[in-house]
Order: structure tokens, then C-alpha cells, then sequence
């Protein structure tokens, strides 16, 4: 056990920061709390949808967060990656923004 105890400590905390946004996508995605999504309204949008777009956005942010913190555990990788990711996260919540707001039944 103790070989797990120094494998858990030697993660990089991306790893769970992508465990928890992995949890959360699972948790919007399968079993609908939408009661996570700030300011969403259920008049506007089933929570069937909301929580699916939501869900799987969270879910494939987790993957790649938790991927980089591999790679920053085991490898080197270069410094302007995270940047990269980050640049596209963010690009990737506008986009989930503006196809929640437009969306039409």
C-alpha cells in the first residue's frame, strides 16, 4: 500500500483537478444535476440537453487536464502546452455558451 501512497503524492494536481471536472461531467452528463450549471433555467432548455452539453464538455476538459498532469508527472513537457490548453478550454466555453443561448427545441 505504501507504493500507492507515493504514487497519489507524486501526482501532479492537475491530475485531480481533471478527476474532479471528470466527476462533475459524469455527474451532469448521466445523472442530470444541472443544479451545478450557474444561471441555467430549465424554462428555456430540458435539463436532458443542458446537462448532456454541459456534461460532456466537462468530461472532455477532465481528460485533458488529467492527461497534462500525467505528462507533467512522468515527462517533461514543453512550458507553452498548458498554455495551449488553456487557450482552447477557454475558446471551447465560449462556444458552449453561445450553443446553450442559441439553442432552439
Amino acid at each position: 500500500m505504501a507504493g500507492l501512497d507515493g504514487l497519489l503524492l507524486e501526482l501532479h494536481g492537475a491530475v485531480y483537478i481533471g478527476a474532479l471536472c471528470l466527476g462533475l461531467g459524469v455527474c451532469m452528463a448521466v445523472f442530470k444535476w444541472t443544479f451545478l450549471i450557474a444561471g441555467y433555467d430549465d424554462s428555456s432548455i430540458p435539463d436532458r440537453v443542458a446537462g448532456r452539453m454541459v456534461g460532456a464538455f466537462l468530461i472532455l476538459v477532465g481528460l485533458v487536464t488529467a492527461g497534462y498532469g500525467v505528462a507533467l508527472t512522468q515527462y517533461r513537457p514543453p512550458e507553452w502546452i498548458g498554455l495551449v490548453i488553456a487557450v482552447v478550454v477557454i475558446a471551447g466555453t465560449g462556444q458552449l455558451i453561445y450553443r446553450l443561448n442559441t439553442y432552439e427545441s
